[in-house]
């Protein structure tokens, strides 16, 4: 009885920790996020683009972020469902550093890694920015796929995300590269 209170407790703590990482990243994420004022000329021709299907079929560079902006913006027309694409990658590569940093050190680094990443001016810059920018730290999705990989005893179900996610950062520019290389690295486990 005394084990499994004290297992219960750790599980807790570490539910706790995590959700704390997310709460933080989603409050710096999303703090007025729709501020007064204009539109910058990049964030314009952004929503411009994800407005038309068409557009982003027949351009299909940084189409996973303009399919999201496209149907977020189809709830309300604002700025702030512009913007809300940019940060909802951004809470994803949190939870990608997050799970990165818990595999290769433990989970305490990861919480304070991911609250110091999440905290820079670099990356809150660019996750609340209407821009695909934001995908080009996509790197990292790749990176936690390999970990995962490494470290699971069910490969074909990873191997299925794994292929999902590489096909998405197809479309990012520059990531086959990093994608190539995770490929040589990993070609025993493939």
């Amino acid at each position: 009885m005394n084990q499994s209170k004290i297992l219960i407790s750790l599980i807790w703590q570490k539910l706790a920790l995590f959700f704390g990482v997310l709460l933080a990243s989603f409050g710096l994420l999303f703090y007025r996020l729709n501020k007064p004022g204009l539109l910058s000329s990049k964030e314009v021709s952004t929503y411009n683009h994800s407005r038309s299907l068409n557009f982003i079929i027949h351009h299909p560079i940084n189409a996973p972020y303009y399919l999201v902006e496209h149907y977020l913006t189809q709830f309300h027309n604002s700025i702030i469902f512009a913007r809300a694409t940019s940060a909802i990658f951004g809470m994803i590569i949190i939870l990608l550093v997050f799970f990165i940093l818990k595999f290769w050190l433990s989970i305490y680094y990861a919480v304070i890694g991911s609250l110091i990443f999440a905290s820079t001016s670099w990356y809150l810059h660019t996750a609340r920015f209407n821009s695909p920018n934001i995908l080009l730290i996509g790197v990292l999705a790749p990176l936690a796929c390999g970990i995962w990989l490494k470290h699971s005893n069910r490969v074909r179900f990873v191997l299925l995300i794994s292929s999902i996610v590489v096909g998405l950062t197809l479309y990012v520019p520059g990531l086959i590269w990093f994608i190539l290389i995770g490929a040589i690295g990993q070609r025993r486990i493939i």
